[in-house]
């Protein structure tokens, strides 16, 4: 197992400012408030013609899903966090090299489960064009990263960050096996998605604050889950677990003096089963847990964002 967390999805914190879904959580979560309105000018030109069908080729660094998108003939790496809550953060070289970019002049301050309070810039796009894609109306975030080990502080990665919000209005198959995100525009002729995919297990979510949470059967409880791309770890509440599920002893201490202790859960009867650690979570986190890349390793996971579809299939080992 890696020796660092992943991203979590976020929580607003409530107070007097307007709230935002939370930003971008290298590792751990963050809680957010945003206190000005930027005003955004409309978006007035047609876009261009746009590809029915990209591809994203996906490699894993340090354990965590990267992702290349073509801009402006340029590969740019992203970090693939589906617990981010904004569509994408940039770091300084992707918003130089990315132009249609421009900041708000509103700032998010943002804090962590570790107690660090970071401030990052709002940026937007109107038309953000990817290997001939357009994305239409980007917000997302400069990126200030951060990071928290199971052993305690760790480098934190040094990569732009893509959230799924990048994907409103699209259809999107996340196949970390094949190394590949595919995505189709759903306005398109050919956004029809895989060709099999009305047989793969159709999985109930809520789209919440934190992000997608999925429901996991635990021997004996039904378990709340937050799916999380870029976590190499993951997490379920301690107070969450019932104490028939959970199995003392395990090597996992990012929570120096807590015992150990982990969960199996799985979609369903014959389904993967998957092993959560337990951890003390923000009470503004309100799901039980979150599920890592491991469900990304175990499922090719497709989404519909307009249909509100999600369909996985498992990764059949060779």
């Amino acid at each position: 197992m890696d020796e660092s967390l992943g991203h979590i999805a976020q929580v607003p914190i409530h107070d007097a400012c307007a709230e935002r879904p939370g930003g971008h959580v290298p590792f751990l979560s963050r809680l957010v408030r945003t206190c000005a309105v930027a005003a955004l000018a409309p978006l007035c030109c047609a876009a261009s013609a746009s590809n029915d069908r990209i591809t994203l080729p996906l490699h894993l660094v340090n354990g965590v899903p990267v992702v290349q998108l073509r801009i402006h003939d340029k590969d740019i790496p992203f970090t693939l966090d589906t617990g981010a809550s904004d569509a994408l953060y940039l770091d300084a070289d992707a918003e130089r090299a990315i132009p249609e970019f421009a900041r708000t002049g509103q700032r998010v301050k943002s804090m962590d489960i570790g107690g660090t309070v970071v401030e990052d810039e709002e940026i937007t796009a109107h038309d953000l064009v990817v290997d001939g894609m357009h994305f239409l109306s980007v917000h997302g975030r400069t990126l200030t990263p951060w990071g928290l080990g199971h052993d305690g502080p760790a480098p934190p990665p040094r990569v732009s960050v893509l959230g799924l919000r990048f994907f409103d209005g699209k259809q999107v198959l996340f196949d970390v096996a094949a190394s590949k995100v595919t995505v189709w525009d759903a306005a398109g002729a050919a956004a029809e998605g895989p060709s099999n995919v009305a047989a793969w297990r159709r999985v109930e979510y809520e789209s919440a604050k934190e992000g997608l949470v999925v429901s996991m059967d635990g021997a004996r409880a039904h378990y709340r889950l937050v799916l999380d791309s870029a976590s190499t770890i993951s997490l379920i509440r301690r107070a969450s677990v019932a104490p028939e599920d959970g199995v003392p002893g395990c090597d996992v201490h990012f929570m120096p003096g807590a015992p150990c202790v982990s969960v199996a859960v799985k979609l369903g009867a014959g389904q993967p089963s998957l092993t959560l650690y337990e951890a003390d979570l923000p009470e503004r986190f309100h799901a039980d847990g979150l599920l890592g890349r491991v469900f990304f390793d175990d499922y090719r996971v497709y989404l519909d964002t307009r249909q509100h579809l999600l369909r996985v299939d498992p990764v059949v080992a060779n």
